[in-house]
């Protein structure tokens, strides 16, 4: 069941910060989606040439009392990008789809970060792309599109890794 100001709300002031221009700028590490709700370190990281895929990882902060659903990730042009999670079979790690839309619980964060999930790029995109960034939508169930930038970092860069918590802002 949803509130009355819920998700709608949230989406209806991310639009009008998107659309004036408030906010943070594309080359940005965070984007705030609202004053509880975050969008950081996403990052896609280059794969060896003639590699077909890419891997990007990426942390949504949920500060709100609710749940929020991601509905799917997709580029400028409309292909979607496969979020994938670890799993391990007989001592080794095997990658699984993700089912969307993926639950985020309220006060907690989701991060795609190495051995745990990933999110899966068509190399190809990187191509026609600038040489540090990409244009990415994500996409939350009953709400527009969030259009955020990912910074596209060189072969065997690791990802940012960072967590909320007890030591944010020190």
């Amino acid at each position: 069941m949803k509130s009355k100001f819920g998700v709608s709300r949230f989406v209806a002031l991310l639009f009008l910060m998107l659309s004036t221009g408030a906010g943070h700028t594309a080359s940005d590490s965070k984007l705030m989606l609202n004053d509880t709700i975050a969008l950081e370190h996403l990052e896609i990281i280059r794969p060896l040439r003639g590699a077909p895929n890419a891997q990007a990882y990426f942390t949504i902060w949920n500060g709100t009392e609710r749940g929020i659903y991601l509905a799917k990730i997709t580029n400028q042009s409309g292909l979607i990008f496969t979020l994938q999670k670890s799993i391990e079979l007989d001592g080794n790690l095997q990658w699984q789809n993700v089912s969307m839309p993926k639950v985020i619980p309220p006060k907690s964060e989701f991060t795609a970060k190495a051995d745990s999930f990933r999110l899966i790029v068509d190399a190809a995109v990187l191509n026609n792309a600038n040489a540090d960034k990409l244009r990415m939508l994500f996409k939350f169930v009953d709400g527009q599109p969030v259009e955020a930038s990912a910074s596209v970092l060189p072969f065997g860069t690791p990802p940012t890794d960072h967590h909320h918590g007890l030591l944010d802002g020190k």
